[in-house]
């Protein structure tokens, strides 16, 4: 008992509790205030007097607002944690699950697959209005190259009939150089107008694909190429691994890329030497000519459209790039690289016939 309430303790006698204190604690700061209390304890009552007043450390204090810290924020603290690490992803990627669905769908639209839109029903409703937006622009991108493509179609067609009437009206001018060079330049603009209809056929895909022999369509290649190479001042000649190589394709359009490979042999391969088409094993086309080549450097490049080695060169460019074309949808490849006695080798090849084989995408 606190030594201020010592002398009061038979007058609590009859009291459960009670609070202490001075009337006139002013006068003495110092005095402090007492709380009594009766309990019951194994060995009795008893009572019970003590001071409410006293000093407490900074170093108890730290420790008592530590304890209350840990025995209350913290758990709290860990438990919203927790749900916010659990929850949170959980919200999230139940919102966004339609955006997966429209990234997906973002990824497989390409120049072959006009008129995709991504989803708007399944996306957010704050990214709804983008998604919008992109389709919108989608669909004036799809109008604007049908646009272009019907434009170079159309194009195509008219310049038929003029370079064909041209033509036979350059068959009838007298034999000489002057006559040579003038079917070669209409012979030119023909084979321009030619791949031109070629890139648009493509757009329309490869028809269905049946089996076919490559040393039949090198052997009719070289036979309706043969006179133009040789006005060129080129020797041609076809070679073959065997009497029948099969594969699968298109018959018209492999046809096409043979030509432009051997159209590319006649014009750049420096008008002298040989030009060689050959059918190898197990189903591959080998155009080669002994012009002065092409540099590794540029390699990659001349199957990019209107690429040339040089920027004054005859041609428009667009030759290899459809041989590029023709093959990829044969699911081949393309290549080019030095001819055994020098100039360029181009490649291509086809899956054999009894490959594990796509025929469309």
């Amino acid at each position: 008992m606190p030594a201020e309430f010592a002398g009061i303790g038979g007058a609590l006698d009859d009291i459960g509790h009670a609070k202490l204190g001075w009337d006139h604690a002013q006068d003495n700061p110092y005095r402090r205030s007492a709380r009594m209390k009766r309990v019951d304890t194994a060995v009795g009552n008893v009572q019970i007097v003590a001071t409410t007043d006293g000093k407490i450390s900074e170093v108890k204090s730290a420790i008592q607002i530590g304890l209350v810290f840990l025995g209350l924020t913290l758990p709290s603290l860990a438990l919203m944690t927790l749900a916010t690490l659990i929850a949170t992803p959980m919200v999230v990627r139940n919102a966004l699950a339609g955006l997966d669905d429209a990234a997906h769908q973002a990824r497989e639209i390409n120049i072959d697959k006009r008129g995709t839109r991504l989803p708007v029903g399944t996306v957010p409703v704050e990214i709804a209005p983008l998604v919008s937006a992109v389709n919108d622009a989608l669909g004036r991108l799809d109008e604007g190259y049908e646009r272009h493509r019907r434009f170079l179609a159309d194009a195509a067609h008219e310049l038929r009939t003029p370079i064909a009437i041209l033509t036979t009206r350059l068959e009838a001018l007298p034999q000489g150089d002057e006559k040579r060079r003038l079917i070669e330049d209409v012979a030119r603009l023909a084979n321009l107008t030619e791949q031109l209809l070629d890139l648009q056929r493509l757009e329309q895909h490869i028809a269905e694909l049946s089996g076919l022999d490559l040393v039949t369509i090198c052997a009719q290649v070289t036979a309706n190429l043969a006179p133009m190479a040789i006005a060129a001042g080129y020797e041609i000649s076809l070679q073959s691994d065997a009497e029948r190589i099969h594969t699968w394709g298109d018959q018209s359009a492999l046809e096409r890329a043979v030509i432009n490979l051997v159209q590319n042999a006649i014009q750049h391969g420096g008008r002298h030497g040989a030009i060689i088409v050959a059918a190898r094993l197990p189903s591959t086309i080998e155009v080669t000519d002994q012009g002065p080549g092409i540099p590794p450097s540029q390699r990659e490049q001349v199957f990019e459209p209107f690429h040339r080695l040089q920027p004054l060169a005859l041609g428009a460019g667009l030759g290899l790039n459809l041989v590029r074309e023709i093959v990829r949808l044969h699911h081949g490849e393309v290549s080019v690289g030095d001819g055994p006695s020098g100039g360029a080798c181009f490649r291509i090849t086809l899956p054999p016939i009894g490959a594990a084989y796509l025929a469309t995408d």
